[in-house]
């Protein structure tokens, strides 16, 4: 569906028990509909900016380590509208009037060894 030759283009899928969730860079809006035409539809958000976080390889073994990034957001007044994540990396949507204000806090952190 995306190629590989499109550069800046950001999906991410999660599936749970009772749904899936799909998000795509809206330059991809219109293939998608395409491709999903005979999917039920339940929800969707435009306007979202992607902030994707990198992990050191030994953040499975860091308690509290989702808890300290995640407790930070709050703290801000920041809504998650998603997170996607892989071992090592993970993404968070936040409404685009709020992407400042995420920055801000990711920059806040502060990791012990």
């Amino acid at each position: 569906m995306i190629s590989s030759i499109e550069t800046n283009v950001f999906y991410g899928f999660s599936r749970g028990t009772h749904e899936s969730n799909l998000v795509i860079s809206a330059s991809q809006k219109q293939k998608i509909e395409k491709h999903f035409t005979n999917e039920h539809l339940i929800g969707l958000q435009e306007n979202l900016c992607a902030i994707s976080i990198g992990l050191p390889e030994i953040n499975t073994k860091i308690p509290g380590l989702y808890y300290q990034i995640f407790k930070r957001f709050a703290w801000e007044g920041i809504s998650l509208y998603e997170v996607i994540s892989t071992t090592n990396e993970f993404s968070v949507l936040v409404e685009d009037h709020m992407v400042d204000k995420a920055f801000s806090a990711i920059k806040k952190l502060s990791y012990k060894s």
